[in-house]
This record gives C-alpha cells, sequence and structure tokens, in this order.
C-alpha cells in the first residue's frame, strides 16, 4: 500500500522534457513544445520510430489523458493518466500593469472588479463554471480581438482562438481540452452552434474526438469568450438566463503598435495581483458564480429584448395595456387566440407564454372569460409584478 501511494506521489510530482516519448493505452506520443511557447502530446507512428532506433523497452506507459486544472498545485500526471491541462508559462511578481489595466477597463467599464473577478476565478477555482462573455460591437477597432489573444498569452496553452466553422466541426481536439476558449467571429447565423454554446457552457465532460482516433471522454472546464460584431441576435437569451455576460466595448480612439508588447511584459505583474486581491464577489452568488444582477447590463438587456418572438412580443403589450385599467387579468390561450385576433397560434402562444414569459397555467378552475361568459380551464393570471399560478399540468383549456 505504501509503494502504491510513493509511486502515485512521485508520478503526481514527474515533469517531462521536450522530446519525451510515452505510451498513451496502445499509442506513442511525443512531448513537443509549439511555437507560442505551450508544449502538446504529438502522435508518433511506431514505424518512425523503430526507424530511429527507439528503445521501446524503456518507454513509460500511461492510461491515457486527462484535463486537471491546478495552478497552484500542478501535477502533470494524476495516478497513471497523463495531464493536458498546462502550468502557468510565468512567475509571478509584484508590480504595476498599467496597459492591461487600460485594457480591462475598456472592455468592463463600470464592471471592472467583475473583470477581474473572473480571472481571479480562473486561477484559483478553475473548475468552476462561468458565464460566457460577449463582447458584442458591430464597430471596429474596438479591442475585442486584442483581448482575446491576451487571454492566449496569459494562459498559453490553456486558451485557443478559434473560428465557429472550428468550433462547429466534428473533431473538437482543437478546443476541448482548453480553459479558455475564444470564439471570434462576425456573425453566428446558425441556430445549432448557439445552442451549442449554451450546453457547453455548462457540461462538466466533453467527448474528445481526434482525427483517426477513438472517441475518449475527459473532463472539460472549457470558459467561453465570444467576439461578434453582431450587438443584438448572436443567440436568443432569456430574462432568467445566467450563461451570458455581455458587453459592448466602443471604438479605441488611439492607437498604440506597441500595445500587445506591453501586455505581455507586465503578465507576471498581473498574475500577482490577481493571485493575491480579495474578490469583490468573495462567495458563489449562483452556479455561475457571479448573480443575475451582477451581470446585468444594458447590452443584455437589449439582446434580452430581442429574443423574445413576435408573439411575446404581442401578448405583453396586450397584456401591459389591460393593466392599465385592472389589477388582475384572468385568460386561457385559447381567450388569448381571440383576442390577438387570431394571428398565432394557440400552440404558439402556448408556447410563448411558457419558454418565454415563464408564465404558467393553473389547475382547471372556473372563471369569467373577456366576454364575461363562465368557463372552465386552465388560465393564466397576469398581474402588474408579473406573477403566475405554477402547476405541473398540460396547457390544454376545458370548455
Amino acid at each position: 500500500m505504501t509503494e502504491k501511494k510513493e509511486e502515485k506521489n512521485k508520478n503526481e510530482q514527474k515533469t517531462f522534457e521536450i522530446g519525451t516519448i510515452v505510451r498513451v493505452s496502445d499509442k506513442y506520443c511525443e512531448l513537443k513544445e509549439m511555437p507560442n511557447g505551450s508544449t502538446s502530446w504529438e502522435p508518433r507512428e511506431t514505424q518512425a520510430l523503430k526507424q530511429d532506433g527507439f528503445n521501446f523497452n524503456t518507454v513509460e506507459k500511461y492510461n491515457s489523458f486527462t484535463v486537471e486544472p491546478d495552478f497552484q498545485n500542478y501535477k502533470p500526471v494524476i495516478n497513471k493518466w497523463l495531464n493536458l491541462f498546462e502550468p502557468l508559462a510565468y512567475e509571478p511578481i509584484a508590480g504595476e500593469f498599467p496597459t492591461i489595466k487600460k485594457l480591462f477597463n475598456h472592455i468592463f467599464g463600470e464592471q471592472l472588479q467583475l473583470g477581474y473577478d473572473r480571472f481571479s476565478l480562473l486561477l484559483r477555482y478553475p473548475k468552476h463554471l462561468q458565464p460566457i462573455l460577449v463582447l458584442a460591437s458591430n464597430e471596429q477597432e474596438t479591442g475585442k480581438s486584442t483581448f482575446l489573444r491576451f487571454q492566449n498569452y496569459l494562459f498559453k496553452g490553456n486558451s485557443k482562438i478559434i473560428t465557429i466553422a472550428e468550433y462547429s466541426q466534428k473533431f473538437n481536439y482543437v478546443y476541448a481540452t482548453k480553459l479558455c476558449i475564444n470564439i471570434d467571429e462576425s456573425i453566428i447565423s446558425e441556430k445549432f452552434i448557439k445552442e451549442k454554446l449554451k450546453q457547453d457552457s455548462t457540461c462538466m465532460e466533453i467527448q474528445l474526438r481526434l482525427m483517426r482516433s477513438e472517441y475518449q471522454t475527459i473532463p472539460f472546464y472549457g470558459k467561453f469568450t465570444l467576439c461578434t460584431n453582431n450587438e443584438l441576435d448572436f443567440a436568443k437569451i432569456e430574462d432568467s438566463d445566467l450563461r451570458f455576460w455581455v458587453r459592448n466595448p466602443s471604438k479605441i480612439e488611439k492607437f498604440d503598435s506597441h500595445f500587445e508588447e506591453k501586455l505581455i511584459k507586465e503578465i507576471p505583474c498581473f498574475l500577482h495581483f490577481l493571485l493575491n486581491r480579495e474578490l469583490s464577489v468573495p462567495k458563489a452568488q449562483s452556479r455561475m458564480w457571479f448573480s443575475k444582477e451582477q451581470l446585468e447590463t444594458d447590452a443584455l438587456r437589449k439582446v434580452v429584448e430581442n429574443s423574445i418572438s413576435d408573439c411575446a412580443k404581442e401578448i405583453l403589450l396586450f397584456v401591459e395595456d389591460k393593466l392599465e385599467t385592472q389589477a388582475i387579468f384572468n385568460a386561457t390561450a385559447t381567450d388569448l387566440y381571440e383576442l390577438l385576433d387570431r394571428k398565432f397560434l394557440r400552440n404558439e402562444i402556448i408556447k410563448a407564454l411558457k419558454d418565454e414569459l415563464s408564465y404558467k397555467p393553473s389547475t382547471p378552475k372556473y372563471y369569467n372569460n373577456f366576454e364575461g361568459a363562465r368557463k372552465n380551464g386552465r388560465v393564466y393570471e397576469f398581474n402588474r409584478t408579473k406573477t403566475s399560478e405554477n402547476t405541473t399540468e398540460d396547457d390544454d383549456d376545458f370548455f
């Protein structure tokens, strides 16, 4: 038992040199340094290794790959699993970071401390869920792409900038192991991509899919940052959705050709700041850490307002008009179908009430409809505080 524990500790403290070749399951891989300074386990063909005179008897064997993010107590091996997560590429040191502060002030504005929190959390609690940060502006030269590149500079091999085409393809090895997944795209048009983004932002595992290889389930801790020129309909966002944090950065008036060089030089000081500052939100307020109120921005409100259907908008306008003259307004889906001049199907009305406006009908009961007639049905109750009765019953009317 003691020997196994000692072997485990030895493996977890192990370091690998560039050029190290190991056997992972039934494949051989070599640790290579990438152009950006990060490292990657690249596959090697058995025949090529034989030609190179490689000694197969001395090769270390591992079960497979995993992802275990931990910047403060990094382990390259977890039991007999190779960790694809990478340690920090910089040694934090105390100091000033005026260029990074300028960038963060520009991106996060009045939410600057929350912006710092996001990055402190990435360093301290990388496994915790975080909202999709969306930088949406139809203007050019707003610093959106610079911010994505900065995340790559900061986290090196744990961060990746990809396109929508790369995100939508079958093989996801480009981003599946990353902590920061940065999508730089002008317009996101396909609905399934928008839904995939929502789903991936909260999933805990992902199928790692490589070309010419079997799928493998690995832990997934990706945090998304999305840059888009489409300010209003890059995604459908409900009012209660905590998965999005939308910022609308303005155009940068003064161009500095050495700006990114300055950013890189200040990273060690910025890391020291992030690791030692007190969080402005010290305890998680939701599964995405931040509360809905903390993430609220004008840019997000505009997207939410633009996300509801014409049917939902018509219902809201009609109900608001009714509540001008009465405290409570009761109606079934069939009533609304008639009151809205049959412009929308009854099923569309039910869907809008349930999915977009968060209204639920009562259990069947007697009520007076809009014509004053005594009816029996599942009634939606509208009042000035927009509350409604809850039920798990179907949305059918009874006459």
